[in-house]
């Protein structure tokens, strides 16, 4: 048996086993920005399996199509990238401030990097390293909760769209986090208004949230922002 197949199998007991043992502080911490061996093959495994259905969902909301331009922020492991460029044959790009998680992603997609249209670098989402308007979608999966200044940070992610393009968000309602076993150490957690008055404040109104029940504990549910 694999380690994928481990965690795919019981991530959730490993998940419930963690938040016993794991003091809240250095978990919360870790989920933000994985770090060390813990980071990479602990959370890292975790977040690609608990957030499988997330991760799915969302690119369903995509519909994304050939030659589009994508920048994913927070890549984790590197493998949506992959999924995305598979799908797209477009630039692809990604960024994450975790120094570990970049090396596991290049390690992930040594095939990919070979390519001119496909791009992984170490940045964080105060200081988007792309011109204005890069890229046709921008797509992030439970981020929204560490961001730093997060208006400041709607209008950075916004500032790389094209017009009509639009920035998609994979994310949990408070009310589902609330029972994570998890305390409000390095989280925001957003009801559904709160997320678009963040992005109201930020001056993007053209908003709306899409939800899928699914097999896991918690529903999917995507914002999208568009650019108008």
């Amino acid at each position: 048996m694999t380690v994928k197949t481990v965690f795919k199998k019981y991530s959730m007991f490993i998940f419930h086993l963690l938040t016993k043992i794991v003091p809240d502080s250095y978990l919360s911490a870790q989920f933000k920005k994985p770090t060390g061996l813990f980071g990479k093959h602990i959370i890292g495994n975790l977040m690609d399996i608990g957030n499988a259905e997330l991760h799915n969902f969302t690119l369903e909301q995509m519909d994304l199509q050939p030659g589009q331009s994508v920048l994913e922020i927070g890549f984790g492991t590197g493998n949506i990238m992959r999924k995305i460029h598979k799908t797209t044959d477009g630039f692809t790009a990604g960024i994450d401030f975790s120094e570990d998680m970049v090396k596991t992603a290049l390690k992930n997609n040594q095939d990919l990097m070979k390519k001119e249209t496909f791009e992984i670098r170490k940045a964080d989402i105060s200081k988007i390293p792309y011109k204005d308007e890069s890229f046709d979608s921008v797509y992030t999966a439970n981020t929204v909760y560490f961001w730093p200044d997060p208006v400041k940070n709607a209008k950075e992610i916004m500032r790389v769209i094209k017009k009509k393009g639009s920035l998609y968000i994979g994310f949990r309602l408070k009310e589902e986090m609330d029972t994570m076993s998890l305390t409000d150490t390095n989280f925001t957690k957003y009801s559904e208004e709160d997320l678009r008055k963040l992005f109201s404040d930020a001056g993007f109104t053209n908003y709306k949230m899409v939800s899928k029940e699914g097999n896991g504990p918690f529903p999917s549910h995507t914002a999208v922002i568009t650019k108008d």
